[in-house]
């Protein structure tokens, strides 16, 4: 056996076991199987198979980064020779009595299919997650990218934006006048309400008003004002300063709805235009998946139901398995129609959230999601996913009509 690095893990049962390759997927692989294990209080390792190939000075980094992240982790490094993968896997999940496995997967779905019942075939025995963490990763940036400046950044830009003005004034004062230090306040203000959220630009508003009293109108240095004019100058200076923050934020955020509500408005028409060149089961249920993991930024399953009327036992692409919560919630959702697991006040504690496949004379299954831990789910969400999946429904039975 090569080397192998142990860390002090607190553990409840068996580790969950990560096993990492020389691609881009480690970081994400990571994150999911560290949260697994710490929601399992249970311990991680992280492991990697040596097979004897060579490999490039780009992926030698990449994998020096993904085991340094796993050490900072917490978890047990350790490294194992084989020239079948899945049979190494296999053999150390065995020794280490782990509970849960963590593998990369391909995008197509023979490929998912193949990782996990590769690992069956060598005797693999403890549940398998088969991750797409490129996906993954891809997402977790492009939320962040969307996200933008914290709550408390965007406050402290506000305040740097004041301050930075304000100095520019006190530099101009002896050329403009007191009055003219309101203009450079207001341009400020304005621009502000174009990239930061209403409390910080109000913020700023409130900051300019007392900077001007007490820098500029005299006396100086004193929140008291000796002149009328000065009083309703600096009230009229307040009050549109709020309202040219206030409707430039709002303008801003209705230019970001109407983007939104155009960009779903085409991912509906392209997955309308793809189920209907669509020409056999599985590629409905893998375009449809794909397309709800894309449109609503979540993990999508599809289950159809049998020609005895249950559910299958097992999605027919994305995740798996699913457990037992995550089980009854789609059973209970096909039965009765509505919207059943997380987000919902039925059997709430599943991590996935699911919806009806309606068909023209029976529900033809569901369509799972599972979110971010700290996703919010409003009905504009709700309503979009139902669109989506009434757009998949369509193509199931079509293909079911075909298919009976």
């Amino acid at each position: 056996m090569a080397a192998t690095e142990e860390q002090t893990v607190k553990t409840d049962g068996g580790p969950v076991v990560v096993a990492l390759g020389f691609g881009e997927s480690g970081p994400g692989l990571l994150r999911i199987a560290a949260a697994l294990a710490r929601d399992s209080s249970a311990g991680l390792d992280c492991l990697t198979i040596d097979t004897g190939e060579g490999t490039t000075a780009e992926e030698g980094e990449r994998m020096s980064q993904s085991l340094s992240a796993a050490r900072g982790l917490g978890a047990r490094v350790a490294s194992e020779p084989g020239v079948d993968l899945a049979a190494a896997l296999g053999k150390y999940v065995a020794a280490r009595k782990a509970s849960a496995l963590v593998v990369g997967m391909g995008r197509r779905r023979v490929l998912r299919r193949d990782i996990v019942d590769r690992l069956r075939a060598a005797g693999t025995q403890v549940p398998i997650l088969a991750v797409d963490a490129r996906r993954s990763d891809a997402r977790g940036s492009r939320s962040r990218a969307g996200r933008g400046m914290g709550g408390p950044a965007q406050y402290f830009a506000a305040m740097a934006i004041i301050a930075a003005v304000t100095g520019l004034n006190l530099a101009l004062a002896g050329y403009a006048g007191y009055w003219a230090a309101s203009i450079p306040y207001l341009a400020a203000i304005s621009l502000m309400a174009l990239v930061l959220e209403r409390r910080p630009v109000l913020l700023a508003a409130l900051l300019s008003a007392l900077a001007w009293d007490i820098l500029f109108i005299p006396p100086r240095l004193s929140l008291t004002i000796s002149r009328t004019e000065d009083v309703l100058m600096l009230a009229l200076y307040f009050f549109v300063a709020i309202c040219s923050g206030w409707m430039t934020a709002r303008l801003r955020a209705s230019e970001r709805l109407l983007a939104a509500r155009e960009a779903r408005l085409g991912r509906l028409s392209s997955l309308a235009h793809l189920l209907a060149g669509a020409r056999t089961m599985g590629e409905i249920v893998s375009s449809s998946a794909a397309a709800i993991e894309e449109a609503c930024d979540v993990e999508a399953i599809v289950m159809l139901r049998q020609k005895g009327g249950a559910l299958k036992p097992e999605a027919e692409s994305g995740w798996e398995p699913l457990d037992e919560n995550a089980r009854s919630s789609a059973a209970l959702c096909l039965a009765e129609g509505r919207a059943t697991g997380r987000f919902t006040e039925v059997l709430p504690a599943s991590e996935w959230h699911f919806v009806a496949l309606e068909g023209p004379r029976c529900r033809l299954g569901v369509v799972g999601v599972r979110a971010a831990a700290d996703r919010r789910w409003d009905e504009a969400s709700e309503d979009y996913l139902r669109t989506l999946a009434t757009t998949a429904s369509i193509a199931v039975a079509r293909e079911m009509t075909v298919e009976s």
